[in-house]
């Protein structure tokens, strides 16, 4: 139910920029780095939009100051698994 809910959140927020907003001021990009990198847990689906949301809260100028902050822990995920 729960990943259900966040797909939902997910898709919605790739394209209304005042959620874009709040999601940038709410950490929501340093919990999406987080989330990916347990990638292997995740389904195709929920993988595809996490990936396209912190792609287009990236290019926000606000996401890119934010995720900025954080870059320790995203260069990790600058490596994908190959299955």
């Amino acid at each position: 139910m729960l990943s259900g809910l966040i797909d939902v959140v997910m898709m919605r927020g790739l394209y209304r920029r005042h959620q874009q907003d709040e999601m940038i001021e709410r950490d929501v990009m340093l919990w999406l780095v987080q989330l990916l990198t347990n990638c292997d847990m995740l389904s195709d689906y929920m993988l595809e939009y996490a990936v396209a949301l912190l792609m287009n809260l990236c290019l926000r100028t606000a996401g890119q100051l934010n995720l900025s902050l954080h870059t320790y822990q995203s260069i990790s995920l600058s490596i994908f698994k190959v299955a």
